[in-house]
């Protein structure tokens, strides 16, 4: 019946929530059993495989859920991360560009849509940053009459507050790029702060929490829940650490929560007008190229620059 499906349905939702997926996957399966018209449940059927890297059976099922409800938003998103898991960036661009025909607002998928276009040979630099522009205007320029005056100290002799924000503080390859700015700052002119969006929680997590001043999970918590902490924090300089790659919090950044925005560090500096400045070289960022930017560039000294990891791990490619 389908309150038996229903039933089965949520126990499911309940098992793949605890990561138990083996036991989330067999109630799935009874769910469209029992009523094959589900596409919910088709879209955690490829959600489940997905987590289990068996990327083929995750695009049949959610493909499955698209022959069902073609205007499931999720669904298309959901499509385009197992494509582009894939290498299928083509496809993966049209199911991003479906997502967000279907839910105008979905940012992950626009998101997710500036990232894969930054890896397809065919799409020009131009291009790339005509996305993020447009992503701008959609989601951040609406912020503006949200900007509030900071309440900061003004003292030049104080200690800084400098604020991270990423999902990558654990063994990720992003974090041997920053490592270095956490782990090793100088705490008689610095106080550090990390906002960090970590699912799963591991030893490179436990460093990065030992080393500095604050830390906050983000995890579950809206905007403005985010800006609001930043604020009470009195965060001088905020840093983003994950441009457009997954678990990016760059909808708080338009809110402005710190006077000096700070961008660079991770994947490719996201178009934000909110975020000041964007940390570069004349090796990554070409002259003729700075017209397509909107942070204004700070160029440092690539020879003064080359880091050592601070972690004993094979590189990683960045998630999405």
């Amino acid at each position: 019946t389908s309150a038996d499906a229903e039933t089965s349905f949520q126990q499911a939702v309940e098992a793949f929530n605890s990561s138990n997926l083996d036991l989330a996957i067999d109630l799935l399966k009874t769910t469209v059993l029992l009523s094959p018209g589900y596409a919910d449940a088709y879209n955690y059927l490829g959600q489940a495989y997905f987590k289990k890297e068996e990327y083929q059976d995750s695009v049949d099922y959610f493909n499955k859920a698209l022959e069902i409800q073609p205007e499931h938003a999720g669904a298309c998103y959901n499509l385009g991360v197992a494509l582009q898991k894939q290498g299928r960036l083509e496809e993966a661009i049209k199911s991003y560009r479906r997502a967000i025909h279907l839910q105008p607002d979905y940012a992950d998928a626009y998101s997710n849509l500036i990232f894969t276009q930054d890896f397809h040979l065919d799409i020009d630099f131009k291009e790339q940053q005509a996305e993020r522009q447009k992503w701008n205007q959609r989601f951040i320029l609406p912020l503006a009459g949200s900007i509030q005056s900071h309440p900061n100290d003004r003292n030049p002799e104080r200690i800084l507050r400098i604020g991270y924000v990423s999902a990558d503080f654990k063994r990720h390859s992003a974090a041997q790029a920053f490592g270095q700015l956490i782990l090793n700052y100088n705490q008689a002119q610095f106080d550090v702060f990390c906002y960090s969006g970590v699912v799963k929680e591991d030893e490179i997590t436990k460093q990065f929490k030992d080393a500095v001043s604050g830390w906050y999970s983000t995890l579950g918590k809206p905007d403005k829940k985010l800006v609001e902490q930043i604020r009470n924090d009195e965060i001088d300089i905020l840093v983003d650490l994950s441009g457009h790659t997954s678990g990016n919090r760059l909808l708080a950044f338009g809110y402005k929560p710190a006077p000096i925005q700070v961008t660079g560090i991770g994947h490719d500096a996201p178009g934000v007008t909110t975020v000041d400045y964007r940390l570069t070289t004349l090796i990554k960022t070409r002259l003729e190229e700075e017209k397509h930017f909107v942070e204004a560039p700070v160029y440092l000294d690539f020879s003064k620059i080359m880091m050592l990891s601070p972690f004993k791990f094979e590189r990683q490619p960045t998630s999405i």
